[in-house]
């Protein structure tokens, strides 16, 4: 499925990053970001960070890295225990 630049700036507008990644990562806020648990590699120490600015996510951990409208279409997949939720952003770990 083809989406247009349009649709994607108004859905960044529509959803902030931090509420769609809370749904699978447990975040804290601090300052202007919010941090934690990485859902790619085991951790213990909060690693994964949020930015609300630029819609966008990185690991200091593992690296991993990406913006909100790619994350979403790129781990679209069934994660049993995840709640009610048919997808999940995030792969079980």
């Amino acid at each position: 499925m083809y989406l247009t630049k349009e649709f994607i700036t108004q859905l960044k507008q529509q959803i902030p990053i931090e509420h769609l990644i809370g749904r699978d990562v447990k975040l804290e806020k601090q300052a202007n970001l919010f941090v934690g648990l990485c859902p790619f590699h085991p951790e213990t120490q909060p690693s994964f960070t949020v930015f609300p600015a630029t819609q966008s996510f990185y690991c200091f951990g593992c690296g991993a890295g990406s913006k909100t409208v790619t994350q979403s279409s790129d781990h679209s997949q069934s994660s049993p225990g995840r709640g009610n939720r048919t997808h999940s952003l995030f792969p079980a770990r």
